[in-house]
């Protein structure tokens, strides 16, 4: 029965998914051709009908018997294929597990592989979308209830539809966008997301997502809360994949493929969760917050020892360097949390696991080379990732990625915003720490001696800070 379903799905997936294909090229060949037509149409006697003749407004002057024919066929084949594919990978081999679960959502993993490139286009949120979305929801209901609840397998499956969309292109879902004032009596908010796909509308009606924290006044206590229902079920699902095991092999495969660049994504948007302008630091005073920190530290510092692991480390291959970099970063966001919390209710320590767990992960993300030369200069790159190589063990693991991903990553963990972390380790507790510090100040430029400066400046005015908040009695 449960496969018989299965292939129901599947056809009604090919119908659809063919329906916003034919949709999806009807409007873009059409907005090509009135784009062409505005330039190449004479204006003069018959203006409105030369221009209209240029279009291909009539669907069945469109979409011919022979091209209709040829898109259903191509939609069939590529819905076989991935049915097989899925079928291959989580039904058809000897240690697959929760079969009946596994025939609706091999119907799912069909649908969500082709949404995938609905998403190069649209938002996962996009109404355009939308129905697309809540049929995925019903085929994962269908097959959840198949899965016990003491294995994240479920866990595992709800990532791969709901969450992976956003975190590949690193984006939460929409905000309740902030009204302008002039428009706000009268623009509830799910109006508001429907404007907010037409660009000309958005510009018209709304302010930007990002409001910026000097422009709170335009956020409502509600403006957040789609973003923050998505974190908190993301939480959940984290904390469900780093707790329970996995006992089909093939989805535990998946889950040590997948649980790097999770945990990077959500330590990421935890500041997210505070309602207006990201604001990190303001969710220190949570309790909650804290906990869910304490609770993945232990969990990263836990998945970590899989990279020592051989059978791991063939499973990755040439991702191996990728995954350590994005769990290494999702340390170092848990770490610098807890070395400013642990400053402000005055139990910092140098001997924390906190501070010791940053220098290690930093000192592993960069390496000891990274002290030794002027980094992060286009022209340094190749020369920089051959140095890399030929020390080995001791080259920094960041430095395996591309130039793109080193730029930005080093700028976010280490130089830019990682600079008070590192004087704190270097300056106040005397560890070695990699990383934009150079062995002789004669070595330095003038930029860098400013930002090492920078860094102390940054450090000492958040002691004053916290000490001026003590002294008002504030609580911390």
């Amino acid at each position: 029965m449960e496969l018989i379903f299965s292939i129901l799905l599947v056809i009604l997936i090919w119908v659809l998914m063919t329906f916003y294909l034919i949709i999806t090229l009807y409007v873009v060949i059409n907005v090509l051709k009135f784009v062409k037509a505005l330039f190449t149409t004479m204006p003069g006697k018959g203006y409105k009908e030369k221009f209209k003749a240029k279009l291909s407004l009539n669907i069945l002057t469109f979409l011919p018997k022979k091209r209709f024919v040829q898109i259903i066929v191509a939609m069939a084949l590529v819905n076989i294929g991935l049915y097989g594919m899925s079928r291959y990978s989580w039904i058809d081999n000897e240690d697959a597990l929760h079969i009946k679960a596994k025939h609706y959502l091999v119907a799912g993993d069909v649908l969500s592989r082709q949404m995938e490139v609905a998403h190069i286009i649209f938002h996962p949120d996009s109404y355009k979308i939308r129905p697309l979305v809540w049929l995925l929801h019903g085929i994962y209901n269908l097959g959840e209830q198949h899965l016990p609840n003491n294995d994240a397998e479920k866990a595992m499956w709800y990532y791969r539809f709901f969450i992976y969309p956003y975190a590949k292109k690193d984006i939460l879902p929409y905000s309740n966008l902030a009204v302008k004032e002039y428009f706000r009596p009268w623009m509830p908010h799910f109006i508001g997301r429907v404007f907010y796909e037409f660009p000309l509308l958005g510009e018209i009606f709304f302010y930007n997502q990002n409001i910026r924290i000097n422009h709170e006044y335009l956020v409502d206590e509600t403006y957040r809360e789609p973003q923050i229902r998505f974190l908190t079920k993301s939480f959940e699902i984290l904390e469900e994949l780093s707790t329970k095991p996995i006992h089909d092999p093939n989805m535990y495969r998946a889950y040590l493929q997948a649980y790097p660049g999770f945990a990077f994504f959500y330590s990421l948007k935890q500041g997210y969760y505070y309602n207006g302008f990201q604001n990190r630091q303001a969710l220190y005073k949570e309790p909650w917050f804290v906990e869910q920190d304490r609770k993945q530290l232990a969990w990263y510092l836990d998945f970590e020892k899989h990279f020592s692991d051989e059978k791991v480390q063939k499973l990755y291959g040439k991702r191996l360097a990728k995954n350590k970099v994005l769990l290494y970063c999702a340390l170092l966001s848990m770490t610098e949390d807890f070395i400013r919390i642990t400053h402000i209710d005055h139990t910092f320590s140098c001997e924390g696991e906190p501070m010791k767990t940053y220098v290690r992960i930093r000192n592993l993300l960069v390496g000891e080379d990274a002290n030794k030369a002027p980094l992060l200069r286009s022209s340094k790159y190749k020369e920089l990732k051959q140095l890399n190589t030929s020390q080995g063990d001791k080259g920094g693991v960041l430095f395996e990625l591309s130039n793109q991903e080193i730029d930005t990553l080093y700028f976010s963990y280490i130089s830019g915003y990682g600079g008070m972390y590192k004087h704190i380790g270097n300056q106040i507790c005397g560890y070695t720490v990699y990383g934009n510090v150079y062995e002789s100040p004669d070595h330095m430029t003038y930029w860098e001696r400013g930002a090492n400066e920078s860094a102390a400046e940054d450090y000492q005015q958040f002691l004053e800070k916290i000490n001026k908040k003590t002294k008002t009695g504030e609580k911390q």
